[in-house]
């Protein structure tokens, strides 16, 4: 089983580029899964039906689980992940 958190920004427009990958680097030092920051909305924004930056997708076996959208604090990142039982 493969847990993934697929942390995505624009690339067009105004970037959040910085925040989402503060917040992925942070959540892989606290949390056994897999995370992965793409720049390439284009596909994945397609995939996954997303229209608003940065979005961050919980992902299980392939399967997407929730979508947070818009900037928010680490704490709220990681209350998320913990109400999947993803610790």
């Amino acid at each position: 089983m493969a847990n993934k958190i697929v942390g995505i920004y624009n690339v067009d427009g105004i970037s959040m580029e910085d925040h989402v990958k503060d917040v992925v680097g942070q959540l892989n030092s606290l949390y056994s899964v897999d995370v992965e920051a793409q720049s390439n909305e284009g596909e994945i924004a397609t995939r996954y039906g997303i229209k608003t930056f940065p979005t961050f997708v919980l992902i299980k076996n392939e399967v997407k689980l929730e979508v947070k959208q818009g900037k928010c604090f680490l704490s709220d990142y990681q209350k998320w992940i913990d109400d999947h039982g993803w610790t």
